[in-house]
């Protein structure tokens, strides 16, 4: 793969493989490899950080007269794996809405387009003027509570072809 992959994402892919069940290192690394070409080298420093910070235990099993040791996954690593599989949602969601041009950064705000809903987070410091158009009629427009105080008017005339609403936020 051309992309580079974090120790962070070798983390969560490690407890995503012993999640569905135990494995040995090798095993392990040649399932991450194929996605990373990483060497057992990077990956065994990530494995024993994982089971010193309690993620995953280990166990020893012999395997045609030799032994193998296996990874296994905690409760601590499950709730781990919850919040890295949250984390990895969000970006790859942010990834795929900035190449699909549903995220835009304009003005240090943030617009976030999602199936007909508009997102807008826009810094405090920023909010000196923002005149912001909606690209279809959208019906009401929901403007945050921290927004709500600074609304100067908004114009949601958009039917029949007309201009796109507008919210003006000073």
């Amino acid at each position: 793969m051309y992309y580079p992959v974090s120790a962070l994402l070798i983390e969560f892919l490690i407890l995503s493989i012993v999640d569905t069940q135990d494995s040995y290192g090798y095993e392990i690394s040649q399932t991450i490899k194929i996605v990373a070409d990483i060497k057992e080298s990077t990956l065994y420093p990530i494995l024993k950080k994982l089971e010193k910070g309690g993620f995953v235990t280990t166990y020893s099993q012999e395997f045609q007269g030799r032994k193998r040791k296996y990874y296994s996954i905690t409760d601590d690593g499950r709730k781990q794996l919850e919040f890295l599989h949250r984390e990895w949602n969000s970006y790859r969601d942010t990834i795929d809405g900035i190449i699909e041009g549903r995220i835009r950064n304009n003005n240090n705000c943030q617009i976030t387009s999602k199936m007909g809903d508009v997102e807008l987070s826009v810094p405090e410091k920023n909010l000196s003027t923002l005149v912001f158009s909606l690209d279809t009629n959208m019906g009401d427009i929901d403007i945050p509570n921290e927004l709500n105080k600074k609304v100067v008017s908004t114009d949601n005339n958009a039917s029949n072809g007309q201009k796109a609403p507008t919210l003006k936020i000073t």
